[in-house]
């Protein structure tokens, strides 16, 4: 039976009709916004690609908690959702930007809310998260009030939709939303592009991790770096991250693509510029390409930054390229 903490009746009636739904796995109808900057503009395209495709189809939540198919589809009348997570966080509700968020905890609940979207989030959960020094009666109230100023704040784009349930002693977004997520667009193409490897696809397999890529323009929520309850989440992206721009460089690198695997490698460097593998690969590239000069400075950039970084020295593989390349041997 759903319950709702005090001041918040006026959910009561969506809240009941939501209960009965599991997920919000409908097509995302995407307004006619045109995104600012080329990342948010090839994210846009990307979701229409999803949309008109196979579908945005997320199996897994950012914390990695399975996302269970609908039970009933979603109403026609169900906000449409946008969360851009990678990177600045932005929401867009009916093709609306949330810009007054209220003061206090309330954005960062919605954001730990998408993260965790998969499964209801406890009270005690929320209260431990944003007030861990606070007393349990002090902190229920203080999320009461954050979950109040929240539910103001994107009442602005929906006034007679709940965008945030409370049942049985936990909150979470409303599964009718029709929501995208741009986190979850990248978990569901890079499953989606691992799976095409494992069946032998290699072209669909470089055609999701290159959407997949993408999405995956920035880290994840990089104005909250020092937020404690990220950090696994941004961890697992980030490995998922590394895992796919590995295997589109090496692709390129096998089809002899080196200007294209030069790219990656960069990308690669940008994420971790102690990457021996990826620097490694920029010498094979450049040395390719009729540029040794290029794959000598390659090496001694991966000398400088382990040094400056880590106070090591490049391991045996990477010098005895480096030796290779000097003695202009083929490689």
């Amino acid at each position: 039976m759903l319950t709702l903490e005090p001041g918040s009746a006026a959910v009561l009636a969506r809240a009941a009709g939501a209960a009965a739904l599991v997920s919000a796995r409908a097509s995302v109808s995407w307004p006619g916004r045109s995104p600012s900057g080329p990342a948010q503009g090839a994210l846009h395209g990307h979701a229409a690609a999803d949309r008109a495709g196979a579908g945005y189809r997320p199996q897994f939540d950012i914390a990695g908690s399975a996302i269970a198919e609908p039970t009933l589809p979603a109403a026609a009348s169900a906000p449409v959702v946008e969360v851009y997570m990678l990177g600045p966080f932005r929401v867009f509700a009916n093709d609306r930007a949330i810009d007054e968020w209220p003061h206090g905890k309330g954005k960062a609940i919605f954001k730990y809310l998408a993260a965790h979207r998969a499964r209801p989030v406890p009270r005690e959960v929320l209260m431990d998260v944003f007030w861990p020094d606070a007393g349990p009666g002090a902190a229920r109230n203080n999320l009461n009030v954050a979950i109040h100023g929240l539910r103001k704040a994107l009442a602005r784009a929906d006034a007679d939709h709940a965008f945030v349930l409370f049942a049985q002693g936990c909150y979470s977004l409303d599964p009718a939303l029709r929501l995208w997520i741009d986190a979850e667009a990248f978990i569901a193409h890079l499953q989606r592009g691992r799976a095409a490897e494992q069946r032998g696809d290699t072209a669909a397999a470089m055609a999701e991790y290159r959407i997949a890529q993408a999405i995956h323009h920035r880290p994840l929520l990089v104005e909250d770096r020092y937020e404690s309850w990220l950090v696994p989440h941004r961890q697992r992206l980030r490995g998922g991250c590394v895992e796919l721009l590995n295997r589109l460089a090496e692709h390129a690198f096998d089809q002899g693509d080196f200007e294209t695997c030069v790219a990656f490698a960069h990308k690669l460097l940008e994420v971790d510029n102690c990457d021996e593998q990826a620097h490694r690969l920029l010498m094979r590239c450049y040395s390719r390409m009729g540029h040794v000069h290029l794959a000598l400075r390659q090496y001694h950039f991966c000398v400088d930054t382990l040094a400056r970084e880590l106070d090591l020295i490049p391991g045996p593989p990477t010098v005895a390229l480096s030796r290779q390349l000097r003695q202009r041997q083929a490689i």
